[in-house]
């Protein structure tokens, strides 16, 4: 039971360790999305 729990937070921290690395190296800024939401106005959708 404690190297099955050994083994979830040694994956769960070298999935987080994988996942900081990539967006630091990331090299596409996404910018935000800024703003509310909108209706949608026409005639396909009543």
């Amino acid at each position: 039971m404690v190297s099955l729990l050994r083994r979830a937070l040694l994956a769960s921290v070298v999935g987080g360790l994988v996942t900081i690395v990539l967006r630091l190296r990331s090299s596409v800024d996404i910018p935000r999305r800024e703003g509310s939401w909108r209706e949608l106005t026409g005639p396909d959708l009543r």
